[in-house]
């Protein structure tokens, strides 16, 4: 997610019991990155580019600290005032607050994605296709079945669903079914 503490919040009231790993955007560091870039060089040119180019490779490395450590030591010798320093301090707050949720290196080990696109796009194709047609009204309840048949259908389940389905449903429908087959049945002839 980005860095807006009310999202992180909302996912610890709703998901609390749900294990999770909280990464922050990387799509959501990097304006910062170009933010603070244009406070030492010209917007656009070479050497901004080549500024935020660096600082996103030691963010990916987990430099995260001496990113930060680095852009106020810079704001320092450049003798930052007014501005330029309440926004500098403004790029560093919000890394040093979100530090902890930008062990890219750590989660680009264990396969997990770093920017949100990929989960975003899957929300939209799983939920907005289906549930957020025109005229369509759902009930929490029936939202979630809907989404579990989606994702039963998606991932190429279906066949076998409705065969555990159908097993299902005719063990609650016909409870003694399978003690009739052992009885003997005497058909006149």
């Amino acid at each position: 997610m980005d860095g807006e503490a009310a999202l992180w919040g909302m996912r610890d009231a709703f998901q609390e019991d749900v294990p999770m790993i909280d990464i922050l955007d990387l799509l959501h560091v990097t304006p910062r990155l170009w933010d603070a870039a244009t406070l030492f060089h010209s917007k656009g040119s070479r050497a901004a580019e080549n500024f935020v180019r660096e600082r996103v490779m030691r963010i990916l490395y987990g430099e995260v600290d001496g990113v930060v450590c680095g852009l106020r030591r810079m704001g320092t010798v450049q003798g930052f005032r007014g501005a330029k320093a309440t926004k500098l301090a403004k790029i560093c707050g919000y890394f040093e607050k979100n530090r902890d949720r930008m062990r890219y290196d750590q989660y680009l080990a264990c396969g997990y994605p770093i920017a949100s696109g990929v989960i975003e796009g899957a929300c939209r194709h799983v939920v907005r296709d289906r549930l957020e047609r025109t005229g369509m009204n759902w009930t929490i309840p029936g939202a979630q079945a809907m989404l579990e048949l989606r994702c039963i259908y998606l991932t190429e389940q279906w066949d076998t669903f409705v065969e555990f389905r159908i097993a299902k449903e005719t063990k609650r429908l016909y409870p003694y079914r399978d003690t009739l087959k052992t009885l003997p049945w005497h058909v006149a002839a």
